[in-house]
């Protein structure tokens, strides 16, 4: 299963985005800002 990052701070964009990827099979990382994206690639060896 292949994962895609959503790094966005609106809320309601990002949930609707996690919906549809993992309705098409993805598995989602969610980061609200680039901090935070840094942060999950530094940690998890991912993006």
């Amino acid at each position: 299963m292949k994962t895609i990052a959503i790094i966005d701070d609106d809320i309601y964009i990002g949930d609707m985005l996690q919906e549809v990827l993992m309705q098409e099979g993805y598995s989602v990382l969610r980061a609200y800002s680039g901090t935070e994206a840094l942060y999950h690639q530094q940690r998890d060896k991912i993006l």
